[in-house]
């Protein structure tokens, strides 16, 4: 992906070893959290319904403290959330439990480099 804003390596439930250019999007908000972020990838994720790939995604941090608005400290540890077809994302609604599902956990970096580092070092 040209000008991606970030790198991801998906971690505990995968054993996709790629790493994914992540270009921010809108941040969003659910009933809990306002610091949701969409992100598109590239290549798409393995986060779908019977393993289809979805290129557009929402991060959650994982971690109090932890903040994509904007990234301070890397790498960080994110939820990686699907969001269920046909659903409108908009920075002016809230996202209903019903309408997401938490996919897996990835990790942010922000280079390449430093994701391959990371897979290679396990």
């Amino acid at each position: 992906m040209k000008d991606a804003d970030f790198f991801m390596r998906l971690v505990e439930g995968s054993h996709d070893t790629r790493i994914f250019d992540c270009k921010a999007g809108m941040r969003v908000r659910n009933p809990i959290r306002d610091d949701l972020l969409v992100i598109t990838a590239d290549p798409p994720l393995p986060i779908g319904p019977e393993d289809a790939t979805e290129a557009t995604a929402i991060l959650a941090t994982r971690y109090r403290g932890a903040t994509l608005f904007p990234p301070r400290v890397w790498p960080i540890d994110v939820y990686v959330i699907s969001v269920h077809a046909g659903v409108e994302l908009s920075p002016h609604r809230v996202l209903q439990p019903t309408e997401y599902v938490l996919a897996m956990w990835g990790v942010l970096f922000p280079t390449f480099e430093q994701a391959a580092l990371s897979i290679e070092m396990g």
